[in-house]
């Protein structure tokens, strides 16, 4: 016989008490578990959308050019005749007068990229890229391009400034090797919408700014700027006089602060190139290269083959600068970009303007590479005769010593 027990009320009460709490607890965490399940779907739908505007604003334009390190050519060596032609040319040719053929040393012109261009801009993830990239530089679009200016535009001034930068080379190795150069300074287009519009025409020989005599490219801002106050923000009128077909002509032009090769200026509003009368016949071909960097190495370049030694001594050298006819060296932009390149390819020093050792010490010298400051080609030459001589070097200018740091 089986006995059961008749529960009391009292236990009858705890039991549905616990079933009633029970019932609570599991209708709570039912409600917190739909609770999580609801804010987790409306996080996946906001991470979903950041995520869609993170990547569209990547791809999205970014206000900015992107300078990295360009093709490097061997000034003494050859270069393709153009992209639709493999012949390998000459980058320097020279008739009429007895040349020399450079030993196994290299003179290297460096190049730089510019990413971007008014009409198509880096995009976002570009920008970042180059910022943790320590051989590129980031810079506002409106430091490389001045206003309303096009990317087709920047190209046709930076081919006239080669054209004008090779003449000034030429003009400087052949003056140092002792030959006679005439030099004029020809206005080659004034842009519509310049200072000088309306005013210079193309041809005219600017001859001096407000009593400043100019000879050169690189003569001719460096008067303008001195000139006109050196304030951008409030420039004054400068006096340009020009030769135009025989005759003297002087006009009165306010310059107007622009953008060139990263740097602000007072501008004019023209394009130039140096004309020159050589007694012998030099030519220069580096294809599709422009800008006015390329003056040091091709002048040296030049010498070189006109002179019976051998100026590089087997080295491999890399530099970059402006050259004046009279053999003065100009600063230039990007040098951070051309240090990297020059390690990049194994350069066994580098040749830098004494006006761009600030740049140079700020960016930071890549690898171990010896760079020398340099003011004119004579010092140029004098500094690669001496690594290449094993001489003492000690003497020779770096830009911690030109900054006195």
């Amino acid at each position: 016989m089986t006995f059961f027990s008749e529960p009391s009320s009292e236990g009858d009460a705890r039991v549905r008490e616990q079933s009633e709490a029970f019932a609570r607890a599991h209708e709570a965490n039912r409600r917190r578990s739909e609770e999580g399940s609801r804010r987790a779907r409306i996080g996946l739908v906001f991470l979903s959308v950041g995520m869609l505007l993170l990547v569209a604003l990547g791809f999205s334009p970014a206000p900015y050019v992107v300078r990295s390190p360009g093709p490097v050519f061997d000034a003494l060596g050859t270069v393709q005749a153009s992209q639709d032609d493999p012949t390998q040319v000459e980058v320097i040719t020279i008739g009429g007068a007895d040349t020399f053929e450079p030993s196994e040393g290299q003179l290297d012109v460096m190049t730089v990229n510019v990413g971007g261009r008014p009409e198509n801009l880096p995009n976002w993830f570009e920008v970042f890229l180059a910022l943790v990239t320590p051989s590129n530089d980031v810079l506002p679009v409106e430091a490389y391009y001045a206003d309303a200016e096009t990317g087709e535009q920047r190209d046709a001034q930076n081919a006239a400034l080669m054209q004008g930068s090779e003449a000034d080379a030429i003009a400087a190795a052949l003056i140092n090797e002792g030959y006679d150069v005439g030099t004029a300074l020809a206005v080659v287009s004034v842009g519509d919408d310049g200072a000088a519009a309306e005013m210079l025409e193309p041809g005219d020989i600017v001859t001096s700014v407000s009593g400043i005599p100019v000879e050169s490219t690189d003569g001719l801002p460096a008067a303008v700027a001195e000139a006109s106050g050196g304030d951008l923000s409030n420039l004054q009128p400068v006096d340009v006089v020009v030769d135009r077909g025989g005759e003297p002509q002087t006009f009165s032009i306010t310059p107007r602060a622009g953008v060139v090769e990263g740097e602000e200026r007072a501008l004019l509003g023209v394009t130039v190139a140096t004309q020159h009368e050589f007694p012998i016949d030099v030519s220069i071909e580096l294809g599709n290269v422009g800008g006015p960097s390329a003056g040091l190495i091709f002048a040296l370049a030049v010498s070189d083959k006109l002179a019976d030694g051998d100026l590089t001594r087997g080295l491999h050298v890399a530099g970059t600068g402006t050259m004046s006819p009279d053999g003065t060296v100009g600063s230039i932009g990007g040098i951070t970009q051309k240090l990297y390149a020059a390690v990049e390819v194994g350069a066994d020093l580098f040749l830098a303007p004494a006006d761009n050792c600030q740049d140079v010490l700020d960016g930071g010298i890549p690898g171990d590479i010896p760079v020398y400051a340099v003011s004119t080609l004579d010092e140029a030459e004098q500094v690669i005769q001496a690594v290449g001589d094993g001489g003492d070097t000690a003497s020779l200018r770096t830009c911690e010593s030109v900054l006195g740091s």
